[in-house]
């Protein structure tokens, strides 16, 4: 993390380039230790190599830094302009109205070296609304990338700034520039996470839709592929639907399953014998003809299992388990 540090120290002009690289390497540290999003504020500080004497400095130049944020503001959006995700994310006047003035905001509080939790706090949020708009995060990075090279330039032309106190304050800012990148990138990947971990529980509850056929009984159409992970979760939803309905019967449709070997088959023995002990009787449905050949050619032994070759059949013989009957009406 140093390393890059003093990488920017060599040349203050640095390419998008070096940037991404250095930042990627920095991210990868970050990633591979204690989660930022646990890390108390001083500790923040000095994983970003920040110390008093920086904040002091950067401090002591804000009165020089401020006419500047306008400017900077104009041109960044002047640049950002020419990009395709500008017209996806910033087209609507009130949002870019608000975007900015957040934007101005955080520079005062930056070179002011108003650096605190509060602060910290902030750029978590960013990264976070990031993530929950899918504003990809190389757009962010791209966007510090030019803000990087533009303050660097201001601050190698500009003759208001001691040219011995330079050098140093364009390795002050990287610092900063590094400890806002990676805050906002870190809590981006963080919210994305989450993100995934919901769709992911979504898109399992899809998976395993445990439906209330009729009173006192329940269906479990199984489509795609049956392995470990899903049978399990197979097995907690009927389980649960059985206690919640008080069902009698579990229908296993089996139609949309593309092949069953004994893997397969001892998934769904295991399912039915919870049900069992939950006094619930399975009826295993949809079988077809190749399944059928399928599985007495490994010598799955389904014997103990009420079988019916399609849902029709077994929605009958479940009616009759729980003393219905169905009758054609005489018209």
């Amino acid at each position: 993390m140093c390393v890059c540090v003093v990488c920017f120290m060599v040349d203050a002009y640095v390419t998008y380039e070096y940037f991404a690289v250095f930042f990627i390497m920095e991210c990868y540290y970050m990633v591979t230790t204690t989660s930022l999003l646990k890390k108390k504020f001083s500790d923040i500080l000095i994983d970003y190599n920040v110390t008093s004497d920086d904040i002091s400095l950067l401090a002591s130049y804000y009165e020089i830094f401020k006419p500047e944020i306008s400017r900077f503001i104009d041109d960044f959006y002047t640049w950002m302009g020419n990009k395709a995700f500008y017209r996806e994310f910033f087209t609507k006047q009130n949002v870019l109205s608000r975007v900015k003035k957040a934007q101005l905001n955080h520079w005062h509080d930056l070179f002011s070296a108003e650096i605190s939790d509060e602060y910290l706090e902030k750029r978590f949020i960013i990264g976070k609304r990031h993530a929950q708009i899918n504003l990809p995060i190389n757009v962010y990075i791209a966007g510090m990338a030019y803000s990087q090279e533009w303050w660097v330039s201001f601050i190698d032309t500009t003759n208001l700034i001691a040219d011995k106190d330079k050098v140093k304050l364009v390795n002050v800012f990287n610092k900063f520039i590094f400890l806002d990148t990676g805050i906002v990138s870190i809590a981006y990947s963080d919210e994305m996470s989450d993100i995934i971990v919901k769709q992911s529980s979504n898109l399992a509850d899809l998976s395993t839709p445990t439906i209330q056929l009729w009173e006192q009984i329940i269906v479990l159409p199984i489509i795609g592929i049956l392995d470990s992970k899903r049978a399990l979760d197979m097995t907690d939803s009927m389980l649960n639907k059985i206690i919640e309905t008080n069902s009698k019967v579990a229908i296993l449709d089996i139609q949309g399953v593309p092949a069953v070997d004994s893997s397969v088959a001892n998934h769904l023995i295991k399912i039915t014998k919870a049900c069992y002990l939950l006094g619930c009787e399975c009826i295993l449905s949809g079988i077809s003809p190749n399944i059928a050949q399928t599985l007495v050619s490994i010598g799955v032994d389904l014997s103990g299992m009420t079988t019916k070759s399609n849902l029709r059949d077994a929605f009958k013989q479940a009616l009759v388990k729980v003393d219905y009957k169905v009758t054609k009406l005489e018209v």
